[in-house]
């Protein structure tokens, strides 16, 4: 067994529906759907209104965070990017991390939406140093 959140190997964590804990995607595919918090839409096909996105993106608690170790702000959920500035320079932006250093994020303000994925994972579960380099030298070249 591969190691996986408690000692399941990862076949049996993928089938296990575990709604705000094991969404599984490639990066392509989370950047897509990290969309819908931008503009409602993937591609052509609208699915949220802009009073649903709207809604999405208005905070909902900003507190120390009783699992991380970090003050956090979310929005319906997802992740807001201030305090940290995880998911780029931008306070608007949402995003979420995952276990082992994955993020994705949209940033309403450029329209740029993305999501990293490894196959290395570390102990990190929030602000993964890989990320954010790459994040920071994304937005350096728009």
């Amino acid at each position: 067994l591969k190691p996986a959140p408690g000692g399941r190997g990862t076949t049996t964590w993928r089938m296990t529906e575990f709604p705000g804990a094991n969404g599984h995607g490639t990066a392509s595919a989370m950047a897509k759907i990290m969309q819908l918090a931008i503009n409602g839409q993937i591609g052509s096909q609208k699915i949220f209104s802009p009073a649903t996105c709207q809604a999405l993106a208005q905070e909902r608690i900003c507190d120390n965070n009783l699992v991380l170790p970090f003050t956090l702000s979310f929005a319906a959920g997802l992740m807001r990017n201030t305090p940290n500035y995880f998911y780029g320079p931008n306070a608007n932006t949402l995003g979420h991390s995952g276990w082992g250093g994955s993020c994705a994020f949209a940033d309403p303000q450029t329209g740029l939406s993305g999501a990293y994925v490894m196959n290395k994972q570390t102990t990190s579960l929030l602000g993964d140093s890989r990320s954010i380099e790459l994040i920071k030298h994304v937005y350096a070249c728009l």
